[in-house]
């Protein structure tokens, strides 16, 4: 794990973008919460519409689930219009981190001498600076990625839950 410090100055390089990403990773979790409660409110007017003796569904309550639908459906689309964007900039800058990484990898190589290189495989030479590498990218950018998003959607999600209902929570 002490060998991982030396990448932060690659996160360092990137931060800014870093943070966009983790504030766009915040936000699509935001939004991924509200289907939930619009179609709690959707079935509440189902309800009232089976309970109802005459059966018809009268144009306020129609217009109202038309409203929610349409509200689910704007959700939905924002939420994964953000996810596109935290996708798009953590996984980006996790390209640009292997991209910087592969090039101090060569221009180090490059100052060793031929002793070296007579020491070591070719085969190894270049497979650490590939796959080794891609590794490491997967670590920064989809790693990252996919923790933080857990880690937030488990938060809101116990939050919200707490929120209607402690008891339930807790059960």
């Amino acid at each position: 794990m002490r060998s991982l410090f030396y990448l932060n100055k690659y996160l360092l390089k990137y931060k800014n973008k870093l943070l966009f990403g983790f504030i766009f990773v915040i936000i699509s979790n935001v939004f991924s919460l509200f289907p939930a409660k619009f179609i709690g409110d959707s079935f509440r007017i189902i309800e009232g519409f089976i309970n109802h003796s005459d059966s018809s569904l009268n144009s306020s309550n129609s217009q109202e689930l038309f409203f929610i639908v349409m509200l689910i459906f704007l959700s939905v689309t924002v939420k994964g219009f953000f996810m596109f964007l935290m996708r798009q900039t953590i996984i980006v800058v996790s390209r640009k981190i292997e991209y910087d990484l592969k090039n101090d990898i060569y221009n180090h190589y490059q100052s060793l001498s031929m002793s070296f290189f007579k020491k070591n495989k070719t085969g190894d030479i270049l497979n650490r600076i590939s796959e080794d590498v891609t590794k490491v990218r997967m670590y920064l950018g989809p790693a990252i990625l996919y923790s933080l998003n857990l880690f937030f959607l488990l938060s809101f999600v116990i939050f919200r839950m707490f929120y209607i209902s402690y008891e339930l929570t807790f059960w």
